[in-house]
């Protein structure tokens, strides 16, 4: 099966290179609207949903069993102009153009895992505490790790009318720690502690700004992304303290 990619740059900086920020091995799928895909870092502490809309000739589900997410880009990255089509076979991805050849193997169905998480569920739960981040906060707050290098949390709480961020480690003493102002918000945020790592993976996907979503009576937390095209969804639960 041919899959024409009319836009080369957006398919592989916002669609595969998040992906390839949380794991090397993932399963693409393949159906009528597009490419979506379901990954977890190796501890399972963020879980990505990222989608790609296309209209595909596609009658079945289809499965793209990748072991090495970042080869399949580097390959694709030397592919000339700002489309291209791949042909998709049984075990493996191809393409032969005048610039550069390649095929890569796919690995069967089940020798990769996939997260268990059901995103139609997720989709259905009620956040109610909704700001939106800019990049530049996150930034921020990679910098601010580099004094707080005691601790790998970040407790959000909200305080006179802002989301505030605490790089520190309330379980243990004497910890370094410095806050730094994430958003307005008008309504009350308890402490909520997160792994620090969920920001080092969000900044390494360029974005303008971010959508938060927070479920503090389950502790999950959503930072999500969209246009028309891509859907991406950083997914993680919250620590104890």
């Amino acid at each position: 099966m041919n899959v024409t990619i009319p836009d080369k740059k957006l398919f592989l900086t916002s669609f595969l290179l998040p992906i390839s920020k949380i794991n090397d091995s993932c399963v693409i799928y393949l159906d009528k609207n597009g490419f979506s895909c379901t990954v977890a870092t190796s501890d399972a502490s963020v879980i990505l949903y990222s989608s790609y809309k296309l209209n595909l000739k596609v009658e079945n589900l289809l499965a793209l069993n990748i072991s090495d997410i970042k080869k399949v880009i580097k390959a694709f990255e030397g592919i000339g102009g700002d489309s291209f089509t791949f042909l998709v076979d049984k075990n493996n991805i191809s393409y032969f153009g005048t610039d550069v050849r390649f095929k890569y193997h796919l690995l069967e169905d089940g020798i990769i895992n996939k997260p268990k998480i059901d995103i139609n569920k997720i989709n259905t739960l009620e956040f109610p505490v909704n700001f939106t981040i800019q990049y530049k906060t996150i930034l921020d707050l990679l910098r601010g790790s580099t004094f707080a290098t005691e601790s790998n949390k970040l407790y959000l709480y909200t305080e006179n009318g802002k989301i505030i961020g605490d790089l520190t480690d309330k379980s243990r003493h004497n910890v370094d720690s410095i806050s730094i102002p994430i958003a307005d918000f008008t309504g009350t945020l308890n402490s909520m502690c997160l792994n620090f790592e969920l920001i080092r993976i969000i900044s390494g996907v360029r974005v303008k700004q971010l959508q938060c979503s927070i479920n503090p009576k389950i502790g999950i937390i959503l930072f999500h992304v969209s246009d028309n095209i891509v859907t991406t969804k950083y997914i993680a639960s919250s620590l104890i303290k």
